[in-house]
């Protein structure tokens, strides 16, 4: 059964229910499946056809998640920009995915554009009956486009059996049910609210979809009013709730049942906090992609493991790891990370050429290497683009990282290579420190010896006063790499 579907029987069923909480406005399943039908007739009057793009500026408004299910319905394929997307990008992304009609805040050069304050007025026009057919499960529903932190960004298709393989392999580890209230704190346009926004409306629970962390009073409010039960929180939200709020997260440590962290690894200082705080709550790592949904969960309020360590594959997923004669790694042995499950994505848009060099024998061939332990754990320990050449020596930048976020007072860091004139390749790491931090340069490089080998000791060391992460809280490494 499709989202679509779930929805439309929650409507049918408990129509006065909340399923999407704004800042200022509540969706109830009622509204929004009407909001739904409304809009598909809008697109159809548009001329928007089956299997046409259309982009959607990714406002927190009730009309994006209007015009999120009017896609669907209407079979149209539903591609979020950044909210804060300028005519330049918007024409860029309209060009590059062909689509039939943008969805924003202002009108863009060239574009057929449909503006968020005229839809109010079109929706309250149209029929609220539908009577079209739910899309097949093998269609194409989104069209999200990656961060591009390690290259052009890319458009991962997903159908809509990749959206309900992700919500039931999540609801199969974790168990939510439908008296769950999630709250996210993420742009709209990134892959993980819009996974809440299925898991939520599959199961009949709601989620409250905040424009930002920053607003930490407020988020506090929201949660103590609707009585949240799950958060998802990247780490990059849970180092702002460390300096920011300190003990407040714990006045929740009875309410919460869950918490899930993904798109970027954890520190152990998050993870301690995190268990500090909420020493009740089922505390989830999770490792994934756009491209692949949730591959591996990591229980670390209960598994307290290496950093590095992502979990086990989740039920539903194989995990093999390739060595570099392409034969499958043993134990302990590193090996680039290949997946295959009903959540592999069914390609790149318009690029025949990589599907083609990422997908093999119908596994998913990642970036990342890492390595399996003895007890089935995945680790992994760096991205294969990102490894320094140190005189014919690899070395992953991830492993310096990890060695250097262990001294106390670092409060977080990055490493990238630098040519070296007799090396090659060297390695330049950059430290962000906090007010607990006592020494210098030379005290960080001597902690490193203790943890690192020789050739592993980055070359050059420097303090910065912050390190560039991206939106969902990605270490920025392509911009340091090509500044």
């Amino acid at each position: 059964m499709t989202i679509l579907e779930r929805i439309c029987r929650h409507a049918k069923n408990r129509p006065d229910k909340p399923a999407v909480i704004f800042e200022d406005s509540i969706i109830t399943y009622g509204e929004l499946w009407e909001d739904a039908c409304r809009f598909a007739k809008v697109l159809s009057d548009l001329g928007v056809r089956q299997g046409d793009r259309v982009i959607v500026q990714a406002f927190y408004s009730k009309w994006f998640i209007a015009a999120c299910f009017g896609c669907h319905l209407a079979n149209a394929v539903f591609v979020p920009a950044e909210k804060n997307s300028n005519t330049t990008m918007i024409r860029g992304l309209y060009e590059g995915v062909d689509a039939a009609l943008f969805i924003g805040l202002f009108r863009a050069l060239e574009c057929n554009t449909l503006l968020y304050a005229e839809m109010e007025q079109k929706i309250s026009a149209a029929a609220p009956e539908w009577d079209g057919e739910f899309p097949s499960e093998d269609r194409i529903a989104d069209l999200m486009f990656t961060t591009g932190t390690t290259g052009v960004p890319k458009g991962v298709m997903v159908s809509y059996k990749n959206i309900v393989q992700t919500v039931l392999t999540r609801i199969a580890e974790i168990n939510v049910r439908e008296n769950n209230v999630a709250i996210t704190l993420i742009p709209l346009n990134h892959v993980a609210p819009m996974r809440e926004l299925y898991l939520n409306g599959y199961v009949g629970g709601s989620v409250i979809l905040l424009d930002g962390i920053t607003k930490m009073k407020k988020m506090f409010a929201m949660m103590d009013e609707y009585n949240v039960t799950s958060m998802y929180l990247p780490p990059a939200n849970i180092s702002i709730l460390q300096q920011m709020s300190k003990e407040r997260l714990r006045t929740f440590s009875d309410r919460i049942d869950y918490v899930y962290t993904g798109s970027a690894p954890m520190q152990e200082a998050q993870q301690e906090y995190m268990r500090t705080m909420l020493p009740n709550s089922r505390l989830y790592f999770s490792y994934g992609s756009s491209e692949n949904g949730t591959v591996c969960l990591l229980r670390y309020d209960r598994d307290q493991k290496d950093i590095r360590c992502v979990g086990r594959p989740c039920v539903g997923v194989d995990v093999k790891l390739l060595a570099d004669d392409n034969t499958e790694a043993k134990t302990g042995q590193l090996g680039v990370v290949s997946i295959k499950s009903e959540m592999n994505m069914p390609g790149y848009w318009n690029r025949e050429d990589l599907n083609k060099e990422v997908f093999q024998n119908g596994y998913f061939i990642s970036n990342d290497v890492g390595f399996f332990d003895d007890s089935g754990f995945l680790y992994i320990t760096g991205r294969k683009d990102d490894i320094i050449n140190i005189g014919g020596l690899k070395v992953y930048p991830s492993e310096i990282e990890n060695a250097a976020l262990s001294v106390p007072g670092i409060q977080d860091c990055v490493c990238f290579s630098v040519p070296d004139r007799i090396t090659g390749q060297a390695a330049k790491l950059l430290i962000q420190t906090g007010d607990e931090f006592v020494g210098d340069l030379r005290t960080i490089h001597d902690e490193l010896a203790h943890l690192l080998d020789g050739y592993k000791i980055p070359k050059v060391i420097e303090f910065v006063d912050s390190i560039k992460r991206t939106s969902n809280g990605k270490v920025d490494r392509k911009f340091y790499q090509n500044s």
